[in-house]
């Protein structure tokens, strides 16, 4: 059995990790918004 100490240290742990993944797919989310507006605006160009 895991101690209340532990438990917390895990926790933090995945709080930690997930916020890591998050602010990952955040700046993938941003990329491809921003490829998004170059490519509608060469296509408004033509």
């Amino acid at each position: 059995m895991e101690t209340a100490t532990e438990l917390i240290k895990n926790v933090k742990h995945l709080k930690e990790a997930v916020t890591a993944r998050v602010d990952k797919v955040k700046e993938a989310v941003k990329e491809s918004q921003a490829n998004r507006h170059k490519q509608t605006a060469q296509q408004n160009q033509t």
